[in-house]
């Protein structure tokens, strides 16, 4: 879908200049506004293919007002990455929730050796999820070397935040992990047995809305010294059957 979206803004773009160059005020279809229009367009294409077309793909959702049992899930989500456990040793650890994604450490034990696994899931806007990563790549801690055994994850959660995940497995002998959190290093030392650590290390929605401002502020103060007197482009003009489908207006030059 990205190709899609950076065709219709490169075809804003060159519409914009074609207009600028031809000394263009406004060119109408069927009375409505030929660039509100792409723009419009670009808008309902966006939410369709990040939206609607994605829909079938989170498949774990709950049905009405039946609760879904989370560990039914993940246990058999584990299944279905080929790895085969003893029966009624499966758990969830732990778990961590978010706007788009929810990561699960969960644990099951194999010929009574126990081992973990890490579950990263993503979710849309209906709640719905999907694994992150195919389930070939499931990450399994085992700790069998009697050795510290962890590894890191960087998660974005839109534009709301971004995520330094640690998971591992923490033995009498652990030693610190070092890591930096927002801005600053921080040295930890697991604590016995399965742990899932997680960080927010940023909210990239302070930035945008700072640049949000300045741009709305620039915007507003050259608005302030163009002419008032030019006429605002309205998005429909009235158009009746006998009219022409494309007109076009160019600007009167005082």
């Amino acid at each position: 879908m990205v190709w899609i979206y950076i065709s219709v803004l490169l075809l804003i773009f060159i519409f914009a200049v074609f207009c600028r160059v031809r000394n263009i005020k406004v060119i109408r279809v069927f009375g409505f506004e030929l660039m509100s229009l792409l723009i419009l367009s670009l808008i309902v294409i966006f939410i369709i293919g990040e939206v609607f077309l994605p829909m079938p793909q989170y498949y774990i959702k709950h049905e009405g007002s039946k609760k879904l049992n989370l560990n039914e899930v993940l246990e058999e989500e584990t299944l279905r990455a080929g790895i085969e456990f003893d029966e009624g040793s499966f758990k969830i650890l732990d778990s961590y929730g978010m706007h788009f994604n929810h990561l699960f450490l969960c644990s099951y034990e194999i010929d009574g050796k126990e081992e973990a696994c890490f579950f990263h899931f993503e979710k849309n806007i209906f709640g719905n999820m999907k694994p992150r990563y195919p389930l070939k790549e499931i990450n399994i801690i085992t700790g069998r070397n009697n050795q510290d055994d962890y590894y890191r994850s960087y998660v974005e959660d839109g534009i709301f935040a971004e995520y330094l995940v640690t998971v591992g497995l923490g033995v009498d002998s652990s030693t610190s992990i070092n890591f930096e959190s927002n801005k600053y290093r921080i040295s930890k030392t697991p604590q016995e047995g399965y742990f899932m650590w997680v960080e927010m290390i940023r909210e990239p929605w302070k930035s945008y809305l700072v640049m949000l401002i300045l741009y709305a502020g620039i915007i507003f103060i050259i608005s302030r010294y163009q002419n008032n007197k030019i006429e605002p482009v309205k998005f429909y003009s009235k158009w009746k059957k006998g009219d022409k489908i494309f007109t076009c207006t160019k600007n009167v030059n005082p």
